[in-house]
């Protein structure tokens, strides 16, 4: 099963439309992420705190960890049981 995230990065629609028209970065081709292509064109993102316990998976040691903790989360295994359907 592969894993499941979310990444919500919200634009003006005008800012949005422009963007598209840009071809595709050097950034961007190595790695398929859309804000790669907004940074290399010179715009600022800005980066927003919220109150969360997200845990950065760096080693192994901190996979063991969340794989721990997603099985006490209900979101994650309704959705763990809906894939093995």
């Amino acid at each position: 099963m592969g894993i499941i995230f979310l990444w919500i990065i919200p634009l003006r629609k005008s800012f949005l439309l422009k963007n598209a028209t840009y071809p595709e970065g050097k950034l961007e081709h190595i790695e398929f992420q859309g804000h790669l292509r907004i940074l290399e064109k010179g715009y600022p993102i800005r980066d927003v705190e919220v109150a969360s316990n997200v845990v950065n998976v760096d080693s192994l040691e901190d996979l063991r960890f969340v794989r721990e903790k997603m099985l006490d989360d209900p979101f994650f295994m309704h959705i763990y049981k809906l894939r093995e359907c």
